[in-house]
C-alpha cells in the first residue's frame, strides 16, 4: 500500500513535521504526475504516520495558500459572527469576475465554498478585519502566521505562506476538532467542505489556484474520513500541490487527487 515513499519526522519546535530524505517516490504516483504534465508534491498523514509519495522539494517550499485559506476564513467568520450562520446570503460585491461569472451573484456559505467565491470571502475577510484575522491566524499557527495589511488579499498577496506539511497539520486538526473554534463551527465547516462520499467514507477538500504570467500552482487539500467497517478509524489528511503551465480547473485537479488517493491505498476504486 504505502511503498517506496519518503518519510517525515516531527520537528522539535512547535511540533510541526520536518522533511527528511529517504527513498524514491511511488512509481504510480510519479507516473500520474507525468501524465498530468506537472511537477509538485503529494503527501498523506494518518495519525502520526506521514507519507511523502511524491515531491519532497515541492513539499518543503512555502507558497501562498491561495483559496485553500478559505477554509480558515469560514471558521473565523462563523466563530466571530462575521458569518451569522450557514444560511446567511451575502450579496455579490459588485466587482466583475470575467473568468468566474458564477461569483457575480448572491450566495451563502455552501455555494461559496463549492465555487470558491472571491466575492463572498472578500466580504467575510473585510467583516473580520485585519487585526482579528491576524490574531486567529496566529492562534491556529497557520502557515507562516503573518498576514499583510489588507485582509481581502491575505491568501493571495504572498505575505502569508504555507508548506505541504503545514497544510496537513491544519487539515488533520480540523478533521479531529482540534482547532481553537467552537465544535459547532468546526462541524459546519466540515460539512461544507465535504467533496465526495459513499456509505463508508467521505472526502473533504478545498482547492486553491495561483496563476499569472503563464505559470502557477494549484492545491487540493483535505482529509478522508472512514467508518470503522473500512478498517481505518482515523482520518487521513492529504495535500496535493501541482505546478501549472495553464489553468487546469477544479474538476481535473480533484480527479487527479482522487486517483492518487486510490494509488496509495487511502480509498478503493469505487466511483469516488
Amino acid at each position: 500500500m504505502f511503498k517506496s515513499v519518503l518519510s517525515l519526522v516531527f520537528g522539535a519546535a512547535l511540533g510541526l513535521p520536518a522533511l527528511v530524505a529517504a527513498a524514491d517516490a511511488s512509481p504510480k504516483v510519479a507516473e500520474s504526475f507525468r501524465a498530468y504534465g506537472s511537477d509538485g508534491a503529494f503527501v498523506t498523514r494518518t495519525g502520526n504516520e506521514t507519507q511523502v509519495h511524491f515531491g519532497k522539494e515541492w513539499a518543503e517550499k512555502p507558497v501562498h495558500p491561495a483559496s485553500s485559506f478559505k477554509v480558515l476564513l469560514a471558521l473565523i467568520g462563523l466563530e466571530t459572527g462575521s458569518i451569522k450562520d450557514v444560511n446567511e446570503v451575502f450579496p455579490w460585491d459588485g466587482r466583475p469576475y470575467p473568468d468566474n461569472k458564477v461569483w457575480e451573484q448572491d450566495m451563502a456559505l455552501q455555494e461559496a465554498m463549492a465555487t470558491s467565491s472571491e466575492s463572498y470571502f472578500k466580504i467575510v475577510a473585510k467583516r473580520i478585519g485585519r487585526d482579528r484575522l491576524q490574531s486567529f491566524v496566529q492562534r491556529v499557527n497557520y502557515g507562516s502566521i503573518n498576514i499583510s495589511a489588507n485582509p481581502e488579499t491575505a491568501w493571495t498577496d504572498g505575505v502569508l505562506t504555507i508548506t505541504v506539511p503545514q497544510q496537513l497539520d491544519f487539515m488533520q486538526r480540523l478533521a479531529n476538532n482540534d482547532l481553537p473554534f467552537r465544535p459547532d463551527v468546526m462541524n459546519t465547516v466540515k460539512a461544507v467542505t465535504l467533496d465526495r462520499f459513499d456509505a463508508e467514507l467521505g472526502i473533504h477538500g478545498k482547492t486553491g489556484t495561483s496563476f499569472r504570467d503563464g505559470s502557477g500552482f494549484g492545491w487540493w487539500v483535505g482529509w478522508v474520513d472512514a467508518k470503522p467497517a473500512s478498517g481505518r478509524v482515523q482520518p487521513t489528511a492529504f495535500a496535493l500541490l501541482v505546478t501549472l503551465k495553464k489553468i487546469d480547473g477544479r474538476d481535473k485537479r480533484t480527479a487527479l487527487g482522487r486517483e492518487l488517493l486510490r494509488e496509495v491505498g487511502v480509498i478503493e476504486r469505487r466511483g469516488l
